[in-house]
């Protein structure tokens, strides 16, 4: 099974390390240390560790920005729930607090830190990702147990971001378009393509046949400048969505 999995994958690998072997300019990213910390095996599939993305200076750019007074408050009344309390707390008033609204940058998808997310109080999906993990960062969850995966939506036939909390060996899924968290193995029709966590990346693989349609879109948007992350109505609109 190992082989088909990789056989799978082997496309969107090959994408991800060439082009921050030919394409990077900059620091060398920080080595990839996937192996210390739980595999995001979710979803269906089998995450496979990346030494390099083409996405690890912007992901190690917004990881390390965590600064917010605008956080601070944010995050106040959750400080003495507990542990699920305090997920769900996050969730839903990052939901509220965070206008959904494309990205308007020249390069077409660029991720904002908490602190620019929260001082304009809107963001793509992705940056709404990057703030409920940093809130939870503050609140004293450890980086290791949050993952941002990136990855395709069949339904609905866009790109998405997820923010992926694991406690025990359980992941929990928090999306903009629901207050809801839901167990990963109910989040249908969500293929994870690449995930972030800390300084770790991973790729992951599925058997063959899994999803042609999804490896092939996703892999035409890797191949691309730059990846556009969410920016359809189906990212924008969370109340309606998965409930």
């Amino acid at each position: 099974m190992a082989h088909k999995l990789i056989e799978s994958a082997v496309v969107l690998l090959l994408l991800a390390t060439s082009h921050a072997v030919s394409g990077a300019t900059g620091p060398v990213p920080t080595p990839n240390h996937a192996s210390a910390q739980a595999a995001p095996n979710v979803f269906g599939s089998v995450a496979m560790p990346l030494r390099h993305s083409r996405y690890d200076e912007r992901w190690q750019r917004v990881l390390r920005q965590t600064s917010s007074p605008e956080l601070s408050v944010l995050i106040r009344p959750a400080v003495s729930l507990g542990h699920d309390q305090q997920v769900r707390f996050i969730n839903a008033s990052m939901n509220r607090s965070i206008s959904y609204r494309f990205d308007t940058d020249p390069s077409g998808d660029r991720w904002a830190s908490v602190n620019e997310t929260l001082a304009k109080k809107a963001g793509d999906c992705e940056d709404i990702v990057i703030a409920k993990l940093q809130a939870l960062r503050a609140l004293g969850f450890p980086v290791s147990n949050l993952y941002m995966t990136i990855g395709y939506e069949g339904s609905y036939r866009t790109v998405h971001a997820v923010l992926l909390v694991r406690s025990g060996d359980r992941f929990w899924v928090l999306d903009n378009r629901t207050d809801r968290l839901v167990p990963q193995e109910e989040y249908r029709d969500f293929y994870p393509v690449l995930t972030f966590s800390g300084s770790s990346t991973w790729t992951h693989g599925y058997s063959p046949g899994r999803m042609p349609k999804a490896v092939m879109a996703m892999s035409i948007a890797m191949n691309a400048r730059n990846l556009p992350v969410g920016n359809t109505v189906y990212s924008a609109s969370w109340s309606g969505a998965r409930h």
